[in-house]
């Protein structure tokens, strides 16, 4: 939905009004529901505090504004079944009942995918006769 900035308080010093966490919360939570967002992530809080030779009244929030489906973060989703268990990871694939990593770009002939998820030779070299 977009960054949203809420400040409770204003002016500068006893010309002023000193804002608060609570107040500049609500504010936040209503400028959220005008935006029909109902979550925001905070990014920052701006306590009153001194300002040159000024002490700025204001309690300023900054975040960013989200719509969250909140029955879809609910619902528990599927796990399909495998044949490994547990499910494997992202990035892995389950062969035989056994999680094997994933190689992109995928290994060429003679070429296994290892666990760290480089190719490598599909048989380990044979030691030097000597």
């Amino acid at each position: 939905m977009g960054t949203i900035e809420a400040t409770h308080g204003v002016n500068c010093g006893g010309f002023g009004e000193r804002g608060t966490l609570e107040g500049a919360m609500v504010i936040l939570r209503n400028m959220a529901a005008a935006r029909n967002a109902n979550y925001v992530s905070l990014l920052s809080t701006t306590e009153p505090h001194l300002v040159g030779g000024c002490f700025d009244n204001r309690f300023v929030l900054r975040g960013i504004a989200y719509r969250v489906d909140r029955d879809a973060l609910a619902a528990p989703q599927p796990v399909a079944s495998d044949g490994c268990d547990p499910p494997c990871s992202p990035g892995y694939r389950c062969s035989q009942a056994v999680c094997m990593a994933l190689c992109n770009p995928a290994c060429g002939d003679n070429q296994v995918c290892r666990q760290d998820r480089t190719c490598g030779p599909a048989k380990a070299p044979s030691p030097p006769a000597h």
